[in-house]
């Protein structure tokens, strides 16, 4: 079952977490950018074998402050990307449920059994009984044209209810290529251990 809300995703699409992943990327490529002035630019004022352990070994915090620059970014472009194609799913409806499917089904049943009852043709006779040759429906036509407006309406909802899910399902999908990034990058920092420059 799927039940969703248009507001939600837009409001997803601009909170906190999406603002905080574009400053942590931002945060992260600074220091990658101080990482790699120092590497560059002390070579010829700090000059030995200590120096440049020091320097090999920040080339590893480099490496990782870039590749956290490239998961908050990826993160935050798949945020997005999911939300949006929610929302393109939801084709313009501000909330979506599919537990409202049978109902929906029922209604349109008994919406077509009045379309036929309506569109019954009716014999037209003259006022003195005789068979005029012509039939009219049952239902004026502007009627038959307001229930068919109706039908289509919630043929329409009915379609995007049974796409739905497989829809919300890709949308998700988006996301697990940034869940396996952020799930590899923490177990990677978990197991740093302390440098020992000697």
């Amino acid at each position: 079952m799927a039940h969703i809300f248009s507001s939600d995703l837009t409001m997803a699409n601009g909170s906190e977490i999406v603002t905080s992943l574009d400053r942590a990327a931002l945060d992260a490529q600074r220091i990658k950018n101080n990482i790699e002035t120092f590497r560059t630019t002390t070579t010829s004022d700090l000059v030995g074998p200590g120096y440049d352990t020091i320097r090999n070994k920040m080339s590893l915090y480099q490496d990782g402050f870039n590749k956290i620059t490239m998961i908050c970014n990826n993160l935050r472009s798949n945020i997005l990307a999911a939300n949006n194609s929610a929302l393109n799913a939801m084709q313009g409806y501000d909330e979506l449920n599919t537990a409202d499917l049978p109902e929906l089904n029922d209604r349109l049943k008994k919406i077509n059994q009045t379309i036929d009852i309506l569109e019954t043709l009716i014999p037209d006779y003259d006022s003195k009984g005789n068979f005029l040759g012509t039939y009219h429906t049952l239902g004026s036509a502007s009627t038959i044209a307001s229930y068919k407006r109706l039908r289509d309406e919630i043929e329409k909802l009915i379609k995007v209810l049974n796409e739905l899910e497989p829809k919300l399902s890709a949308a998700r999908g988006m996301l697990n290529g940034s869940e396996t990034d952020s799930a590899n990058l923490v177990s990677a920092v978990d197991s740093v251990t302390s440098s020992v420059y000697g």
